[in-house]
């Protein structure tokens, strides 16, 4: 009776660039880590442009001032999202007094590059849950490459991660969740 071989990685790389073994480990870290920088260069370049409120940092941004303010209201939305924006603020010194009434509102002195920022770093995270993610489940670094570079220069997520809103910590705990997944699965 013949007997399967359990080698959780195979024997050779199904693309361009090698597996990260012994000798080309080295290899594996250099192409993620230029995904990273890659990551925070376009996901951080000028994030503190424009100096008014954009989009649904309306919304987003007038919540926190009421969690940091300790005002009560009424959502349809889960708090957490909002409270890690409000604690984001808190954090870097956001004192919940800009009213955030409309798109186009200057910011004036008050300091909203905390929450910017914040929700900026999480949605940079995006990018290396999805290269490890593949890498788990293919153990190619081509195919690994490759998804992190549609997140990277995907132009909808870039935006997306560069604001004060929901959507980047949403996918945030979407990729980590994915990834941990991943991870639990390749466990043996």
């Amino acid at each position: 009776m013949a007997t399967k071989s359990k080698d959780p990685k195979p024997s050779a790389e199904v693309g361009v660039i090698p597996l990260p073994d012994s000798k080309s480990a080295g290899t594996w870290w250099l192409v993620f880590g230029a995904c990273v920088l890659m990551t925070m260069w376009t996901r951080l370049h000028k994030v503190s442009q424009p100096a008014w409120v954009c989009w649904d940092e309306t919304h987003f941004g007038k919540m926190a001032s009421w969690y940091i303010n300790r005002t009560f209201f009424f959502d349809v939305h889960p708090p957490l999202g909002k409270m890690l924006i409000a604690g984001m603020g808190y954090t870097t010194g956001y004192n919940g007094t800009h009213p955030f009434e409309k798109p186009g509102d200057p910011y004036d002195d008050h300091s909203y590059m905390g929450m910017r920022v914040g929700c900026t770093l999480l949605g940079c995270a995006i990018v290396p849950f999805s290269f490890l993610t593949v890498w788990q489940f293919t153990h190619s670094l081509t195919a690994s490459c490759l998804a992190a570079a549609f997140l990277i220069f995907d132009i909808g997520v870039i935006v997306l991660n560069r604001y004060i809103l929901l959507d980047p910590i949403l996918l945030f705990f979407i990729s980590g969740s994915v990834f941990a997944m991943a991870s639990f699965r390749s466990v043996k």
